[in-house]
């Protein structure tokens, strides 16, 4: 089953075409890029009903495993409980055995009002969600981990107040960026990582308050455009040729792609 909700296709269009400078369309063609670097939700079963619920890939959200239960149904499974005799019996040794039936779990989180969030989980105030977790007070958001606050962000990964990011990481209040690590306040950038205070710019590595800058020196915004359209070319073509790109903020500097997975 795709997704439901139409206004996520709507917005992946709008952020290719502000990030990109085309809009791409089918967004699930390219959701195994989009969760590269990210932390993808992990699906567990309700062990009373089958449901499948999504989950964060961390320990304390999968470590239920078999136990697990959706949130509606711990409500009901918490009113089972130990018998007298069995309280009585109760060690280390007979938990297991004696604990069984009450002995489930609930990492499905929800709260608040959320309005079209789908295959998702551990969200709240959200709304036009798909595929993904940790999703709070985010609109417009898929594929990701932990949108804080956050619009229109696919395959993004700790992205705190930002708006209309492609694969952004670990950042707080980006706006139209594309593959940017570990930045605050920066728009319109690409290949970044630990920035601060950037605009327009790529290929940059820890700098502050630059401006039409490649690779940490400011050329000016009509050379700057003109290397960007070069390097745009390239993206859009692996994008719609392999619906993937082989290069990320993580290996631009190393020489070496991102294998497929």
């Amino acid at each position: 089953m795709g997704c439901p909700d139409q206004e996520i296709e709507k917005s992946f269009a709008s952020v290719t075409k502000a990030v990109l400078g085309k809009a791409l369309g089918a967004h699930e063609q390219y959701e195994k890029w989009l969760f590269e670097h990210t932390h993808k939700p992990v699906q567990l079963k309700s062990a009373k009903s089958g449901t499948v619920m999504y989950v964060p890939d961390f320990d304390y959200y999968t470590a239920p495993g078999k136990k697990a239960v959706t949130l509606e149904e711990s409500e009901q499974e918490g009113r089972k409980m130990l018998g007298e005799g069995e309280i009585g019996q109760l060690s280390l040794q007979a938990a297991h055995s004696l604990l069984a039936p009450i002995k489930l779990y609930s990492p499905d989180v929800k709260f608040g009002t959320n309005i079209e969030v789908h295959d998702c989980g551990v969200y709240f105030w959200s709304s036009h969600c798909y595929k993904g977790t940790w999703y709070g007070h985010a609109k417009y958001c898929a594929y990701s981990f932990w949108p804080r606050n956050s619009e229109m962000c696919f395959g993004c990964d700790f992205a705190f107040s930002c708006k209309s990011c492609l694969k952004c990481y670990h950042s707080v209040e980006l706006s139209r960026c594309f593959e940017v690590s570990h930045s605050n306040s920066c728009s319109d950038c690409l290949f970044c990582h630990n920035c601060e205070n950037l605009e327009n710019c790529m290929f940059c590595f820890n700098a502050k308050g630059l401006r039409y800058a490649i690779g940490n020196v400011e050329v000016g915004r009509e050379k700057y455009e003109k290397v960007k359209a070069q390097v745009m070319a390239d993206i859009l073509s692996q994008l719609e040729k392999n619906k993937r790109l082989d290069w990320s903020v993580f290996n631009i500097g190393a020489g070496k792609k991102t294998k497929a997975k």
